[in-house]
């Protein structure tokens, strides 16, 4: 089992664990706890950028479609699942997710946060299934 841990402080979009070229990512345990002075609002996501489409639409990261404080694109084509939206967690309370059953999602997916006021996060998770192809262009092909 491998585990991330993460404290967060701003608002915007943080990535807890990359998408990969594995098949399958479990999450067997997210904690999510509020250290601030106020309650925040949390959501939970799995997010597929389309990379090609991207940059076809909105141009590269090396011409300008890039966000410095995300180290991310600026717009973006992607599909976003969410695990929580707009959850409020309230000033001294733990959020346990999936620990009686467990998420599973395809493995190319970013797992990513949101919060509107500071969280420290937990997440303990695992790889399974094969690996799967990587293009040269570095996007992995998707045999779904």
């Amino acid at each position: 089992m491998n585990y991330v841990y993460k404290n967060i402080t701003t608002s915007d979009s943080t990535m807890l664990l990359k998408g990969t070229n594995r098949e399958f990512t479990i999450l067997n345990k997210v904690q999510i706890a509020n250290v601030s002075g106020s309650d925040s609002t949390v959501d939970l996501y799995i997010e597929a950028i389309d990379v090609n489409q991207t940059e076809k639409l909105h141009g590269s990261k090396e011409n300008g479609n890039y966000n410095e404080s995300t180290d991310d694109f600026a717009t973006k084509e992607s599909k976003i699942y969410y695990q929580i939206k707009g959850v409020i967690v309230p000033v001294g309370v733990t959020l346990i997710l999936f620990a009686d059953s467990p998420c599973t999602y395809y493995g190319h997916y970013d797992l990513r946060i949101v919060a509107s006021e500071g969280i420290d996060v937990s997440v303990s998770y695992e790889y399974k299934g094969r690996e799967l192809e990587v293009a040269p262009d570095g996007i992995i092909q998707n045999p779904y």
